[in-house]
Formats: structure tokens, sequence, C-alpha cells
């Protein structure tokens, strides 16, 4: 584990970086806890942001410091007094507000996994786990080509996290994996159809559990006839690649020619002229032999019964009567095993024609007359003729269930469910159907527990602090592979505005270091670190306008209806609305509101004086976006820190897997325990 070691974070640092992001949000965090909806019921622009709208957008656009204008840089409202700068992260320390966007942007840049320089690249780990030794696939195995049966982005996800469950499994000396929250099981079907790993997949929902049965059914039957397909192009581009080599042979040969083809030819009408003498030689020869024959034939019959007599051949002991057709000497098959024998008789079986004859049993050889196998060349299987009789053993025909004895039906019944349970058992997929917390007796769901390891691909909310938590608890969980997601679902224990404990554990913290501090983000923050800024840097954007018209909506609700906090949610409403007044229409009949109490003047008019402050809503959702890696790094830094306070944790790190572009949520949580080879 040296090597491992060599690129592992140590606690102290981890710890030290959460402090750092720790003073970051303690300032910034009230932008991402800020509501869309309430952002003109509560005026939350001025409430947190000093600069003009234009000037957070100029900056975003510009992207680089270097090129926004000084004025829109910083506001005059917190300038430095007596030499001191009163500002701390683009944040006046008097009023609260944000006053220098392109501090605020580069702090926050800096308190990102990556800027923290906590994160242990995969090509490192990977290059730890595996040393020089590279993950082959399963054997006999044609690699598959998951673009076939997933779209882009689980593709992406599913190759390469395969890959590290592989180099994982093999650095710990393990074979069973536990995918916990499967889904619809596409991880668990190439990890055992690529990697030859025993997978089970454990899922909340039968409906997952049973489709992913369904599929991985259907994935196997594709990689058999994906192998077959592949091998046949192999077959086609093996025999395009030999005629190319014999054609190039031709050329070379043809190349080869002037003086040497030239005594070649030469050399051959020499041996020709010899060969012809030879012959003619022979034939002269011949006719004097025979008619000295013919002269010795004469003298026996004018003299009478010649006193000669033919000599007879010896019999070899080898030479059976009857086996004219044998090579003399021949022994059939002697001091062969009973394993080459049957190798040969599937030869025998795979030599016979397959599109003009029907399917034949080795009872077809059999000779009616006399039960032997028949060896003439109509036999079905003349290979067979070769064979000593003894050696050629003929299955009794299989008798009919309904001509068996009670117990003979029984005793084929048993045989059956073993045979079924042992198939079971080797089936290297086996999804199941269980609620998993970080308490479940694993034992209780997986029969034949062995040492495993454990893996979760976007397991939502408080499944990825329970996933890790198993980990640390189960000693026959060797290493765990997790990438979280869904951080808005996840429970904080120190959250004023949370309720109770929705499972046995609380999601957020789980270090003891930020579980003494009593830390909370907020669900509104926690939703914020959803938000994914690589795609909005890359032109993907935020759905402005639906925010808008929610936002604008809220204040009507707000005017004209006592009720505007109900309980039930406006939902996707926007994508069935073709205007505003469509929109807050659908709205107001969703909620079960009277619609008559306001009409649709009055509902175009609130349209009208909001839409120029829509820069507002764009500018301050952008700032959203910024901040919201830093959230996830609190989050996953903290599920970091509880690992290596474990004492049973060797190895623990924070990696970077995935193409941000492809899947946000791209980092994964990596650990391994004490005592792995």
């Amino acid at each position: 584990m040296s090597v491992l070691e060599s690129v592992d974070v140590p606690l102290e640092l981890t710890k030290g970086k959460i402090d750092e992001l720790r003073d970051f949000l303690k300032i910034s965090l009230s932008i991402a806890n800020a509501h869309t909806v309430d952002f003109y019921t509560c005026n939350v622009w001025e409430q947190f942001i000093a600069v003009p709208p234009e000037s957070v957008l100029s900056i975003f656009s510009s992207k680089c410091d270097q090129r926004v204008a000084p004025e829109n840089r910083r506001t005059q409202s917190c300038q430095r007094r007596g030499g001191k700068d009163r500002t701390n992260f683009g944040f006046c320390d008097d009023t609260k507000r944000l006053v220098d966007v392109a501090v605020f942007l580069d702090a926050a840049k800096r308190h990102t996994l990556p800027g923290l320089g906590v994160c242990v690249l995969l090509p490192k780990v990977l290059q730890a786990l595996r040393g020089h030794q590279s993950i082959p696939p399963a054997a006999e195995d044609v690699p598959l080509e998951p673009e076939e049966f997933m779209n882009a982005k689980k593709s992406h996800e599913v190759q390469i996290l395969s890959g590290v469950v592989a180099s994982l499994a093999q650095q710990c000396g393990v074979r069973q994996v536990i995918d916990v929250g499967s889904g619809k099981g596409y991880l668990c079907s190439f990890l055992s159809l690529q990697y030859g790993l025993q997978v089970y997949g454990i899922d909340s929902s039968s409906r997952n559990t049973h489709g992913a049965q369904e599929r991985n059914r259907k994935l196997q039957k594709y990689s058999r006839a994906y192998q077959r397909h592949h091998n046949a192009r192999t077959a086609i581009s093996g025999g395009e690649q030999r005629a190319r080599e014999q054609l190039q042979e031709e050329r070379d040969r043809s190349e080869r020619g002037g003086e040497q083809g030239a005594r070649e030819q030469l050399q051959e009408e020499r041996d020709r002229s010899e060969q012809e003498e030879r012959e003619r030689s022979e034939q002269g020869g011949e006719q004097r032999a025979r008619e000295q024959l013919q002269e010795e034939r004469d003298r026996s019959e004018r003299g009478g019964e010649s006193e000669e007599r033919p000599v007879q051949r010896e019999r070899d002991p080898s030479e059976q009567e009857g086996d004219g057709d044998c090579v003399v000497g021949f022994k059939p098959f002697q001091g062969q095993d009973t394993e080459t024998l049957t190798m040969l008789l599937e030869a025998s079986v795979a030599m016979a024609p397959v599109e003009d004859s029907p399917k034949r049993n080795v009872s077809d050889a059999l000779s009616p007359d006399t039960g032997t196998v028949s060896s003439s060349p109509e036999s079905p299987f003349p290979f067979l003729g070769v064979l000593s009789p003894e050696l050629v053993e003929i299955p009794p025909p299989r008798t009919p269930p309904t001509q068996l004895s009670p117990e003979e039906r029984e005793r084929r019944k048993r045989e059956n469910l073993e045979r079924k349970g042992r198939g079971s058992r080797d089936s290297l997929f086996s999804p199941l159907t269980s609620y998993i917390t970080a308490h479940t007796e694993l034992r209780d769901i997986i029969t034949h527990l062995e040492d495993a390891l454990l893996v979760g691909l976007h397991t939502c909310g408080d499944l990825a602090p329970s996933t890790l938590r198993m980990f640390t608890a189960k000693p026959e969980l060797r290493a765990v592979c997790s990438v979280g997601c869904c951080y808005h679902l996840l429970s904080e224990e120190f959250d004023p505005s949370a309720t109770e404990c929705p499972t046995s554990q609380w999601g957020f913290p789980m270090s003891k270091h930020l579980r003494d501090l009593a830390w909370f983000c907020g669900r509104n923050a926690r939703m914020s670190a959803c938000l994914a800024l690589e795609r909005v840097s890359a032109g993907g954007g935020l759905p402005s306008e639906s925010l808008f018209y929610r936002a604008v909506l809220h204040v009507i609700l707000r005017d004209h209806y006592a009720a505007f906090k109900s309980e039930k949610r406006v939902g996707n409403v926007y994508s069935k609305s073709a205007s505003f007044l469509d929109y807050v229409r659908r709205a107001l009949r969703k909620l079960g509101l009277d619609g008559s109490k306001i009409s649709d003047c009055l509902i175009q008019g609130y349209h009208e004086k909001y839409s120029p402050r829509k820069q507002e809503m764009q500018a301050f959702n952008m700032l959203k976006v910024s901040l919201a890696p830093c959230i996830e790094a609190l989050i996953l830094l903290d599920r970091l820190c509880y690992l290596k306070e474990q004492e049973n944790t060797c190895f623990s790190a924070v990696v970077p897997l995935f193409d941000p572009l492809m899947s946000p949520r791209c980092y994964g949580i990596l650990a391994l325990k004490n005592g792995a080879p």
C-alpha cells in the first residue's frame, strides 16, 4: 500500500481545507440560500448585491478580469477607510452585500475541489492500484461496446467506473461487487459481462430490480450475438489480410524477374529434358520386362504345371478379419484417455454437414443388423468406425415422464432443482430488492456473501453517506467507490428547519470535525450545489424565463391570494404554456385557486412591470451557479474526512472520474481498508 499512501491526502490537511471552505461559505452562503421564487417578493437583489446587474453579466461574459472596466469591479459604498480594506471575499463587512464581483468569483474558484488541491487524479490512482498491469476483460469475452445499449452519458460513466471497480477488486483480491442503488443495472451488467465479476445489484424499487433482471438477460443474449458477429468480422478481415499478403507475394515474385527468372527458366527446361529421358528409358525397360514375362508364361504352359508355388504373406497380428480398408499395422487409439476420445467424437459431429443433413445422434452410426458402429462411407459418423466397440458409449434413450415411476419422477425433479440452483449461483449478476441503510445486514440479503467491494453510481441523498457508513462497519467490505448526487435530498442534523431525521442517521455532516462545529448548509444551498457550472460556462445556460415566470407568479399570489404559500406545487406548467398569461391561468388551476379574481389585463401588467428587472434574476442565478462547486466541495470533503477519521481505513481520496460536461456529478470517493493485499 506504500504507492497508494504516497498519493493520499492526510487527515489534518483535509480538516484545514474544510476550515478554509467554511470561512468562505460563512459569508457567501446567503446568496446560495436565497430562493428564486422569493426573488421579487423579498427584493433579493437589493438585499444581497450592491452592484448593477449589467456589471455582473459583463464580468461573466468577459471571461477575464482584465477586460472588466474598473467602475464595474467595485461600488463606491464600501471603500478603504484609514488604509484598511473593509471587504472580505468581495463582500462589505458592514452591509454584508457583494461589492466586488471579480474578487468574489476569484475566491469561489479557489474554493472548489481542484482549487483546494485535495483531489487525487484518476491516472495516479489507477497507476497505484494496477502498477504496470492492465485489467483484462473476462476470459474468452470480446470487449463490449456499451454505446450499443446505453446513452452517451451512461456509457461514459459505466466504462470509467467499471475500470476503477475492477482495479479495486484486483487490488483487494475479491470477486464480489455490491452495487447499492443499482437502478436499471447498467453498471452491474457491464461489470459481470466485461470483467467476470460476481455483482449483486440492490435497489429499493422492485420495479427497477425486475427491469434490471430482464435487461441483463437481453444484454447477455446481445453479448453472445455481438461476440459471434465480432468473430465473424475478425475471420473476414483475416481472410482479406491473407488475400492481400498472397497478392503482395505475387507482385514480389514478378518484380524479382530478369536474370534470375531467366536462370530459373533455363534450369526448368533442363530438368524437363532429363525427366523425359528417364521416362523413355523406363518405358523401354518395362517393355523388355513384359516380353520376358510373356516368354516365361509360354514356357510354363509348354512344360506343364510349374513346380513353383506363390508364397502366402503372413497376417499381421494387428490386422483384424474384415478390416480390409484399414491401414496395415494401425492400432485404433490405444492409450487414449476418455477426454481425448470425447473430443474426437465431438470433432466427428462437427465435421458432419449441417445444411445438407438433419441433426444426427451417435446412435445413428450403429449398424441396424449388428448394433455395432458402422464404418461405411454412407454412415453419418464414418469417423467412429476406427474406434473399438467398447469405446463407443451410446447414451440410453430418455424415458418420457409419463412412463416413470413416482420415485424416479421425484428423483428427476430433485436433480433439475439442484441444477437450477447451481445455475443461479453461477450467474454473474443478481438483482435484489431491499431498502438499504447503514445498519442493513448484508448477509440477510446475500446468501453467499464473501469479501466484497461496495460501489454506488449516483446514489441519491442519504444513500451515499449510508454507503460509506456501511463500508466502515462491515468487515467483509474491503473497498468502496461512491459517486453521490441529489444533494438537496440530504438530511441535515443541524439545520433549524429540519423537523426529524428521515433515516436512522443524518446525511450531513458525517465527520466528527464538522459535527463538533454544528455546521449546516440549508436546503436551498444544497439545491444550488446541484447546478452544473461547467455546462453553464459552456453555453448551456439556465431556464431563466421559466424561473422569471415563477417569481412573478409568486408576486401575484402574494398580492391577490392569501394562501400564496400553498402546500401544492406548481410543477412543470411552463413547458405546456404558450405565454405568461397562459402560464398563470394553468398555475392557478393547478393550485386550486379562483382565477376569476384577477383579469387577463392585470396579469399582463405584472409581466410588463417586472420584465425590465429580468436581468437581475439572470445575474443572481449566475452568482449562485458560481457557488455550486464550493458547496459540493464541502459535502464531499466532509465524507472524505469521515473516512480518514476511521481507524480501519488505510486509504481514501476524492477522485474526479467523469467529464463534468457529460456528467456534472463527476467526483467519486474511493477508500480501502487495512489488511488489503
